[in-house]
């Protein structure tokens, strides 16, 4: 459902002598077009199913107790769907996501896949945010982090950052599990031309349009060192549930034309392309659900 799933891809075509089964559901996907799940056979599509995409600009109960639940729900009954078509037993599953690593293991202990080894790569680590209905949300994801972790064979992270974290958060782990630091693995290059020289002196803001995520801060400094004349920029990359009030803080300040929105994007080269035209990255924040792996 991201960017990232295109370098597992690649990461697993590079490093495996053969794939028997890729399952990818997009049931979470919030990108446009709508989600969309197709079932390939010998490189012929068999069938495709589309989804009803996420508000980007939901928040509160209707987000994590609606849009979410159905969405996950959605993933869930994809990779069921998906299990009829999988050999149960297999040298190594290979999960890339929570939830998949977490139905990997209750079917091996409930003896309907046979493998040597499950591995887990975990590229994200859930900071459990400061909002009472987002909490409660992350909280679950936390307790299956907490118990899928102890229940795999090997977890390969993505960087010693990301180990830290964990460790820090769930404590070390059992000797029964393996760890690795896959070192830029995560990443792929894309070749961007270097950022034009200042002035104006470009800052970019890559997230969530979120209050706890400094936004409002961060067009703050703009306005500052603008006060204090300076020529400067700022590209933001995201939606959320604040964008239109944020817009609307943006004009107040009488900085339209200082400031660009992009609204949400996931594609990783469209990234680079902005990223490369600004100088500093912003990230006021001091602390975010997706935290140490950015």
């Amino acid at each position: 459902p991201y960017e990232k799933d295109q370098v597992v891809t690649l990461f697993l075509r590079e490093r495996f002598e053969r794939v028997d089964s890729f399952v990818m559901s997009l049931g979470q996907m919030s990108s446009l077009p709508p989600s969309k799940l197709s079932s390939y056979h010998n490189g012929k599509c068999m069938q495709e199913k589309t989804y009803t995409k996420n508000n980007l600009n939901a928040a509160g109960f209707k987000l994590y107790y609606a849009y979410i639940p159905k969405a996950l729900l959605s993933v869930v009954v994809d990779l069921l769907r998906a299990l009829k078509t999988i050999n149960f037993t297999c040298d190594i599953f290979f999960a890339q996501h929570f939830l998949t690593a977490f139905i990997a293991i209750i079917l091996k202990k409930l003896g309907i896949l046979h493998c040597k080894k499950i591995v887990f790569w975990m590229f994200d680590f859930f900071i459990i945010p400061p909002e009472i209905t987002r909490s409660l949300y992350y909280r679950g994801m936390d307790a299956m982090q907490g118990f899928l972790r102890s229940h795999v064979n090997e977890i390969w992270y993505t960087t010693p950052r990301l180990a830290e974290c964990d460790r820090e958060r769930f404590g070390p782990l059992p000797i029964s599990v393996a760890m690795r630091i896959t070192h830029g693995c995560f990443f792929r290059r894309i070749s961007t031309p270097k950022p034009p020289s200042v002035p104006p002196l470009r800052l970019a803001f890559l997230g969530s349009l979120r209050r706890n995520n400094a936004i409002y801060e961060t067009i703050d400094v703009v306005r500052n060192c603008i006060d204090h004349g300076m020529d400067i920029e700022l590209h933001i990359i995201g939606s959320g549930p604040e964008d239109q009030r944020i817009r609307e803080y943006v004009k107040l300040n009488t900085l339209t034309r200082a400031i660009t929105f992009y609204g949400f994007e996931d594609r990783g080269e469209q990234i680079a392309k902005i990223f490369s035209k600004c100088h500093l990255g912003m990230a006021l924040h001091p602390s975010d659900p997706y935290g140490p792996n950015w």
